[in-house]
C-alpha cells in the first residue's frame, strides 16, 4: 500500500511542476 500513496505523490508534483 506504500507504494500506492507515492504513486498519488508524484501525480501531485506533475501537476504542478515547480
Amino acid at each position: 500500500m506504500e507504494n500506492a500513496i507515492e504513486t498519488q505523490s508524484t501525480s501531485s508534483e506533475e501537476l504542478v511542476p515547480s
